[in-house]
């Protein structure tokens, strides 16, 4: 939503924020914790040491003598730290604050899923180049291609192929080090486990599982399936991803673009097979296992 003074060429509008953060961006993410958490009696009361601990020692690494003893000057004090952090620091909290909550046994399986919907739209409207994906901060924008990836990390027919999904989805996030060409090694694992999994074939190549998903289930489309082997055969030529490679100019070729691409459309397909399997296929056996 713009108002009337950027509407009209008053003020300049906001840019894609990558390598920073404004102040507005910064105050509307602390104020989520404000309006929720911090803005309610019993979390204050029963849960507010817990989280302020956490933040000390495993946030920010301090000893706990640094940290006050009254709730709401420790508050004050988290504040205070927290108007001090570094635009890429304030993106670690985003990801500490939903982990916290994931990992919370009292806050209800779905909060951490909330406050990410929370953070994702604040992070949209002030125009951030980055959102929350199961709970790490990614380069992800869009916001059914997060929602792909996250279906086919928590919904996974089988623990591995979540794993590889996780696997690609943290090394292609990874601002310090990302490493690409590992990323869509791992998304296309992790297509492949779907796949062997749900053709009940473990040791199949991903084009032999396929051509027996379509054998067992005619609605995986020949089309569909030869789309599929396209993209894989098409790793092969992608700066040797699949096989290595050793020239400098290949090794240079993959870059996140290519490893978005490929986490999206790997996951993708993972929830369009698993999707299919649930309608049923052919076979009379129990439902395929790991």
């Amino acid at each position: 939503m713009t108002y009337f003074s950027e509407r009209y060429g008053h003020i300049a509008p906001k840019l894609l924020q990558v390598e920073s953060i404004d102040s507005e961006l910064r105050a509307s993410i602390w104020n989520v914790l404000e309006t929720t958490m911090f803005g309610e009696p019993e979390f204050m009361e029963a849960r507010f040491e817990e989280f302020s601990t956490d933040f000390w020692v495993i946030f920010l690494k301090l000893p706990l003598s640094s940290k006050e003893e009254y709730p709401y000057v420790v508050k004050d004090q988290m504040e205070s730290i927290y108007g001090k952090l570094e635009w890429f620091q304030v993106y670690d909290f985003i990801e500490f604050v939903c982990k916290w909550l994931y990992k919370s046994k009292n806050t209800g399986t779905g909060a951490w899923k909330a406050y990410s919907h929370i953070f994702n739209k604040i992070l949209e409207r002030e125009k951030s180049g980055y959102r929350l994906v199961n709970r790490l901060i990614s380069p992800i924008t869009d916001e059914h291609e997060a929602l792909a990836v996250e279906e086919s990390i928590q919904n996974a027919v089988v623990c591995g192929a979540a794993e590889h999904f996780r696997n690609a989805l943290q090394l292609l996030s990874d601002r310090q080090s990302p490493q690409f060409r590992k990323s869509i090694q791992e998304s296309l694992s992790g297509l492949e486990s779907t796949a062997q999994v749900l053709s009940a074939k473990p040791n199949a190549s991903l084009g032999e599982a396929l051509d027996e998903l379509h054998r067992q289930c005619p609605s995986v489309s020949k089309t569909a399936v030869a789309g599929f082997k396209t993209l894989y055969g098409g790793a092969s030529q992608t700066g040797g991803v699949r096989h290595g490679s050793t020239k400098a100019e290949e090794m240079q070729a993959v870059d996140l673009s290519d490893a978005k691409y490929y986490l999206v459309i790997c996951s993708a397909m993972a929830n369009f097979l698993k999707g299919k399997a649930a309608t049923g296929f052919s076979r009379n056996s129990a439902e395929p296992t790991a």
